[in-house]
């Protein structure tokens, strides 16, 4: 990607779906614990 603007927004997405992961983890193992 050679287009500056693109490559930051990409770079946003990635952040955010690695935030989105963690939490969604977290969840998951919170839900196995309650069990």
């Amino acid at each position: 990607i050679t287009d500056p603007r693109v490559k930051e927004l990409a770079n946003r997405i990635i952040e955010a779906q690695h935030k989105e992961i963690e939490e969604m983890k977290a969840l998951i193992k919170d839900l196995q614990n309650n069990r």
